[in-house]
């Protein structure tokens, strides 16, 4: 998970340098040709990655909670069957 971290701060950085360069291009005269247009591209772009991470972040963090669910389930499963185990075993008696 802290990949996805790392890489989503990566990411946001990248779209906010890229918004800092189009302002910049706006100020600039248009005698530049400079091609707006592909740096907007570029950060949509950015802001749909950050999306897919954020929304693979969160099914990673359910996932993690499934499985601290299922130790848990499995622990309650071993107690239960040691209990019924016990018993079976007092009735022998």
């Amino acid at each position: 998970m802290e990949n996805i971290d790392k890489y989503l701060e990566k990411i946001e950085k990248m779209r906010e340098e890229l918004n800092e360069i189009t302002l910049e291009i706006l100020k600039r005269s248009d005698d530049e040709n400079v091609s707006i247009t592909d740096l907007e591209d570029k950060i949509k772009g950015l802001k749909e990655e950050i999306k897919r991470l954020k929304k693979l972040k969160k099914q990673q963090e359910k996932m993690e909670e499934l499985l601290e669910k299922k130790e848990d389930i499995i622990k309650e499963i071993q107690r239960t069957k040691e209990k019924h185990t016990k018993r079976r075993h007092k009735r022998k008696h």
